[in-house]
């Protein structure tokens, strides 16, 4: 059972709740930049989740784990290196797209035509 005096179950809540934003952003969203920051959502979801569960249990220590602290840094590392790399996909995109960054996740590919035929069509296509 939770003690609900500590912030632990408080925390474990808030964690509950941006994956669960995340999650929703992954799925509703068509815009990519969106996409980028509904992953952002999950990895800081996780990141909370882990140094909550690496603080001190014991009240007597009064450090918390140095190796969620460490993963927790690494985990910062990598969502910034995320949404650098999203932004300029991004900004690729509206290039490419003339202003649209929609996805499409249709991959139908026509009666009577191969693979092949079809990825270098919309190759040429992009490239136009």
């Amino acid at each position: 059972m939770l003690d609900w005096t500590t912030p632990f179950p408080y925390i474990i809540l808030a964690a509950m709740i941006l994956f669960c934003i995340g999650i929703y952003t992954l799925i509703s969203s068509k815009k990519f930049l969106k996409v980028v920051f509904g992953i952002i959502f999950l990895l800081m979801a996780g990141n909370l989740l882990l140094l909550s569960f690496g603080s001190a249990n014991n009240q007597s220590v009064i450090y918390a784990d140095p190796l969620a602290q460490t993963l927790s840094f690494f985990i910062l590392i990598v969502g910034v290196v995320f949404v650098i790399i999203g932004v300029g996909l991004d900004k690729r995109l509206r290039k490419v797209n003339e202003g649209s960054t929609l996805l499409d996740f249709d991959f139908s590919v026509q009666e009577g035509r191969k693979v092949e035929e079809a990825s270098a069509q919309t190759v040429e296509e992009i490239e136009k």
